[in-house]
């Protein structure tokens, strides 16, 4: 939707300022923006516009971020994720080995062929037959 005009010449206000217009036409236009309120209005608001851009174009952009540094710091993040999961793998293998050494105790008895019960009833016959195992030394 356009927006109303209260003056046709309103239209050419921002050719005019742009340079674009001609000769005839800015001269007829330069004549009747001092006496039209809305022209003035209008005028104005282009010239702020303008301005407005002209000190944004002027403004330097911030410089991007820099690949190299970007690849890095992600590369760091990888190799710390990494050390961290190496170091769990150790600790869960440390821990299965301690388990693997747990169960084979508890089910091949270190005395040959006995069942585990058996060593047991022949560890207790000896702590109770002996009262004083130091004596001999």
């Amino acid at each position: 939707m356009k927006p109303i005009l209260s003056c046709p010449q309103e239209l050419l206000i921002k050719v005019w300022l742009d340079g674009e217009l001609d000769p005839a036409r800015a001269g007829v236009l330069m004549g009747h923006v001092p006496s039209c309120p809305k022209c003035q209005a209008a005028v104005a608001e282009c010239q702020r516009i303008t301005s407005r851009l002209r000190y944004l174009g002027d403004t330097p952009a911030p410089p991007p971020p820099r690949v190299d540094s970007i690849l890095t710091a992600a590369f760091r993040r990888v190799e710390e994720e990494g050390r961290t999961i190496r170091s769990l793998q150790r600790v869960a293998l440390v821990a299965a080995a301690v388990l693997v050494c747990a169960v084979a105790f508890l089910f091949f008895p270190l005395n040959g062929h006995q069942s585990a019960e058996a060593s047991r009833d022949n560890v207790m016959a000896l702590v109770l037959s002996d009262p004083s195992p130091m004596e001999d030394y």
